[in-house]
């Protein structure tokens, strides 16, 4: 997780670089101190408010939803076909048969 996050501080603060701005600037921008923005880009952490009020600063909020793909669709789940959220998780029964083709054959391809 540690690397996650420096890896994405040191790519906010390219970013933040790229475009000319500095620490103090985006402080401002984004409405906290500039030694949050620093613990930020130095993989310190922090909220995903903080991380929100960054990337709206930028200009890049509208992109955030796009790290999740949408749930409420999926072509394997009945629920969602008819258009309804699910709310809550079905636990899989383990002593389940295995699935089948049918007839089984043996060796030699013959039915048995």
């Amino acid at each position: 997780m540690h690397v996650l996050m420096r890896d994405l501080g040191q790519r906010l603060e390219d970013y933040r670089i790229s475009r000319n701005i500095k620490q103090n600037d985006l402080a401002k921008m984004a409405g906290l101190s500039r030694v949050t923005i620093g613990k930020l880009e130095a993989g310190g952490g922090g909220t995903i408010e903080t991380l929100l009020r960054v990337l709206r600063a930028f200009e890049l909020d509208g992109r955030i939803l796009q790290l999740l793909p949408d749930a409420s669709i999926n072509p394997l789940d009945p629920i969602s076909a008819q258009g309804k959220r699910r709310q809550r998780v079905r636990s899989v029964e383990e002593e389940q048969e295995p699935w089948t083709w049918g007839d089984k054959e043996n060796e030699r391809g013959e039915s048995e």
